[in-house]
């Protein structure tokens, strides 16, 4: 059951309006992260545990605090051309990416775990920019080791494949790329127990692997909707 507490902003004054679309916790810092969908931004909030334990119903109490507010796409890029789509932290919780609808890239932001000179870990700072190899990408997925990153990409009816390199922070595009109708999320059902080593991984071509099926929901704002598998 909800109950209201509060309202935060989700970020500063300036640049508003910011129109919050997702926020992602983080997998074991106390940081959550708001991606901006209308001022292209990503919030960056310290959560409070204790202060969300103690809350009851018309507290004020605040629950995150603000502490860093940073652009996804190039300062040139006009931003009344971008809006944001997804945002996700990935699988090993070392960076975060968001998608630019406009832009037409994915944004990879390198996570600060340091938190010994100013005690805000979870700051984020820009790594690259990736083109999606496709137009409006809505939504984007990891596979369950966070080597590979399925993109859907909604105007150009594609979901296309990248390789991620975790430890150089690289995104980059496969060659593979699959024609679905308008996809608007892509998901990674795994098919079998257990996960694949990294031996197995580079065994990927046409999906992710063997056990893991990819399942894209098509058309999704119309009653002749469906899914495709890949």
């Amino acid at each position: 059951q909800l109950r209201y507490t509060c309202t935060i902003s989700c970020g500063p004054k300036e640049g508003k309006p910011h129109g919050p679309r997702y926020l992602e916790f983080h997998p074991t810092m106390n940081t959550v992260y708001v991606v901006n969908e209308l001022s292209s931004t990503v919030s960056v909030f310290e959560f409070d545990m204790a202060a969300a334990d103690s809350l009851t119903e018309g507290s004020n109490v605040q629950t995150l605090r603000f502490i860093q507010n940073i652009s996804t796409i190039p300062t040139a890029y006009p931003r009344k051309s971008n809006t944001c789509g997804r945002i996700a932290v990935d699988p090993k919780g070392l960076h975060v990416f968001v998608s630019n609808r406009g832009h037409d890239s994915i944004a990879v932001f390198r996570i600060d775990d340091d938190s010994s000179s100013c005690g805000e870990g979870g700051k984020l700072s820009i790594v690259s920019y990736c083109h999606t190899r496709g137009r409006t990408p809505r939504h984007f997925q990891f596979d369950p080791l966070g080597e590979f990153v399925l993109c859907a990409n909604q105007d150009t009816n594609s979901i296309t494949l990248f390789k991620f390199d975790q430890e150089s922070s690289e995104l980059s595009f496969t060659g593979e790329s699959y024609n679905v109708p308008s996809p608007n999320f892509v998901c990674v059902e795994t098919m079998k127990t257990g996960v694949r080593s990294r031996r197995e991984a580079p065994r990927i071509h046409k999906a992710l692997a063997e056990q893991d099926t990819v399942i894209a929901p098509t058309h999704g704002h119309s009653h002749h909707g469906g899914l495709a598998r890949l």
